[in-house]
């Protein structure tokens, strides 16, 4: 074969270039140029045409032709069509682990931090996070209950003492008289047993022994935490079924009879009738005494039968009816009765059976030792209430007693077992397990081999979601400004607030030590895509907007939403006591100066673990979204030199990722049960 032409030389060389750059041996892949193969042996062939050569001549030429023949160049060989369809560039489908590309002294670092990232999480998880001071000794808090009981069973049982329950209308009249003593007697003694007991004695009757029974039920009742229910409705559903253990143990103390046997149905009966309850008995018995030819007239049975069956009422509450038309014969009051059963005669004999049935119905009171004005007083159920917050001095409180310890488990505990199941699977999800979750699949992106596109999706995740561990966090930063009462107990004084303690500290540091550690991992998979996508010769992302104005619009909403929830009310507290109700109303500025009022730092033992509390809460509340709002401004405004600000989008990106807007709002849903667990363990009344 002839030599080859200098231009199919160059081609060769060409095509050897393009071998090197990832065409197979053979020089058919794609480094190799059709093109240009094509352009030559079209020259080649064409040669005789142009010479002026034609089919036409003799044997001469035939020789020519065959010299020509031995002489020309044979076509190129085509490349062989590809055994597979094109593939994606290999950054996009190639599986490797990020341990291969950075090798395994980055692993073993990766690897041992998160260790040591999961020890500390377990230390806060099991160590103490916050401890609960009270200036008032907790022995004293079950004071009330204590002293119904140790003074004995029947305090009660000589006669002066019987008389006054069953005139006062017994069990049935017993909240009213609290009521009264507690509300309008000498001012109102609130929790003063004392000036309770004082007005036992003296507008009821009640001997002194038995007085001091009634004179600590109210402190009981505020011990239990029935107050906040109380004050709007003494005689409400809410305050009696809170109130229920100090009424039991009322009725051990007092060893009265507890009386009123009808249901609330009956007593709807009563009340349908109007009229004064004398009148009212005495007709019902007149008519039960008149059926049957008169045969019930002197018969307790049949006029029960005849109450139940005529007018209504149960068995049980008949009976009360029936007993008292039998105390009426027994006390010879039938001849009266029947000639005028209105009569003053009547109303004078039968006077100790009415008294009788307002015990056994609770229907009524029959009190003769009471005033109109009195009488009123005690009809009233609504609560005398006052706004006022305390202001003590602080500084002479000598002693502060830790009343409760706060630690994780005990908190989801409290959580499950207070009704609030839903609120404890978030805080076991989001502050238990996510922690260790985030650490475990960080380790397996780390070592296992997976795409490109599954790398950046699940570290971007992880990131998004990393703050939402530090829910429990916030919800005890909320949980100490609301146990920061001071309350008038009685004229005794009781001042709560609380301490963070070093497990609340490390849990902090471990949830933004893993995010950080989640962040380098993302840089560097970040960059090594962006070296990987340069060499393909393929372009970075996109804006995701190509006009100016829509993410101007979003800045805009976005700034006015969070000044707007910035200065609003986002939680308010509210305590009774004594002298009153305080209600103290916090946002999103304010919420965070209260951990460094005067109650916050009085005879605080750990004011630096309070400050961090405060500069972690001023950092990812406060300053990150405001940081991250003007970042954007300048963004936006740097787009009209540059559409490529990287490094300023990807510290927008990073600082708006941590921003803990979100977990504070659910802290603060949780802290309505913290608050309200604390406080009963604490014997003092407050709410959200």
């Amino acid at each position: 074969m002839p030599p080859t032409p200098e231009g199919d030389e160059t081609d060769v060389a060409e095509g050897s270039t393009d071998i090197n750059e990832g065409s197979s041996p053979d020089g058919s892949g794609p480094g190799s140029d059709p093109a240009t193969a094509s352009s030559s042996s079209s020259s080649s062939a064409d040669a005789p045409l142009a010479s002026g050569r034609g089919d036409g001549d003799d044997d001469d030429d035939d020789d020519d032709d065959d010299d020509d023949d031995d002489e020309e160049v044979p076509p190129p060989v085509p490349p062989p069509p590809s055994s597979s369809p094109a593939c994606p560039p290999a950054n996009k489908v190639e599986r490797r682990s990020l341990n291969s590309r950075y090798g395994n002294r980055a692993g073993l670092i990766q690897t041992l931090s998160l260790l040591l990232n999961s020890g500390l999480m377990l230390y806060a998880h099991f160590g103490p996070l916050g401890e609960i001071y009270s200036s008032r000794d907790p022995a004293s808090s079950s004071a009330g209950r204590m002293m119904m009981s140790d003074g004995g069973a029947g305090m009660c049982d000589s006669e002066e003492d019987v008389t006054a329950w069953t005139n006062g209308g017994g069990s049935s009249s017993r909240p009213a008289m609290s009521n009264y003593c507690s509300r309008e007697y000498e001012g109102g003694c609130f929790l003063d047993a004392a000036c309770i007991e004082r007005c036992f004695v003296e507008v009821y009757g009640f001997s002194e022994n038995c007085s001091t029974c009634f004179g600590v039920l109210p402190t009981c009742s505020v011990n239990d935490g029935c107050m906040m229910a109380c004050s709007s409705d003494s005689f409400g559903e809410e305050c009696t079924s809170c109130n229920e253990p100090c009424v039991e143990e009322l009725a051990v103390c007092t060893g009265l009879p507890s009386g009123a046997v009808c249901t609330p149905q009956d007593e709807e009966i009563w009340t349908s009738d109007d009229g004064e309850a004398h009148a009212k008995v005495m007709g019902m018995l007149r008519y039960c005494a008149t059926v049957n030819g008169g045969s019930c007239l002197l018969n307790a049975t049949c006029v029960e039968t005849c109450v139940a069956t005529f007018f209504g009422y149960s068995g049980g509450c008949s009976g009360c009816f029936g007993e008292s038309s039998a105390c009426g014969v027994d006390n010879g009051c039938t001849l009266a009765c029947v000639q005028n059963n209105t009569g003053p005669e009547c109303v004078s004999c039968t006077s100790p059976c009415v008294v009788e049935l307002a015990t056994c119905t609770g229907f009524f009171n029959v009190n003769s030792t009471v005033d109109d004005d009195t009488s009123s007083s005690q009809a009233s159920n609504e609560a005398v209430v006052f706004e006022n917050c305390n202001e003590f001095d602080l500084e002479s409180i000598e002693t502060w007693f830790g009343v409760y310890g706060i630690r994780f488990i005990q908190s989801v505990k409290d959580a499950w077992n207070g009704d609030a199941k839903l609120l404890a699977v978030i805080i076991v999800m989001f502050s238990g397990l996510w922690p260790y979750i985030k650490s475990i699949m960080l380790i397996i992106l780390w070592y296992l081999p997976t795409t490109v596109g599954t790398q950046t999706a699940t570290l971007l995740w992880l990131a998004r979601l990393s703050k939402y561990t530090l829910i429990d966090v916030f919800a005890l930063i909320v949980l100490f400004v609301g146990v920061q009462l001071q309350l008038d107990i009685g004229g005794t004084e009781a001042v709560t607030r609380a301490e963070p303690r070093l497990g609340l500290i490390a849990f902090f540091w471990a949830t933004v030590w893993q995010y950080l550690q989640i962040e380098v991992v993302k840089s560097m998979h970040e960059r090594t895509l962006s070296t990987m996508m340069a060499a393909a010769g393929e372009e970075g992302d996109r804006l995701l907007f190509s006009k100016l104005w829509i993410p101007a619009v979003v800045l805009v909403a976005s700034v006015g939403l969070f000044v707007a929830g910035a200065v609003t009310e986002l939680v308010y507290f509210t305590s009774v006591d004594s002298a009153g109700v305080c209600t103290r109303s916090y946002n999103l500025v304010s919420l965070v100066l209260a951990l460094l009022s005067e109650i916050g730092m009085t005879s605080n033992s750990v004011p630096a673990q309070m400050w961090a509390l405060f500069a972690n809460y001023v950092v990812l509340i406060l300053m990150f979204p405001i940081v991250t709002h003007l970042l954007q401004i300048v963004f936006i405004v740097g787009r009209l030199r540059s559409k490529k600000l990287k490094y300023l989008s990807e510290g927008t990106l990073i600082m708006w990722l941590f921003a803990s807007i979100e977990p504070l709002l659910i802290g603060i849903f949780a802290v309505e049960y913290k608050v309200r667990f604390s406080v009963s363990n604490l014997n003092l009344p407050c709410t959200i």
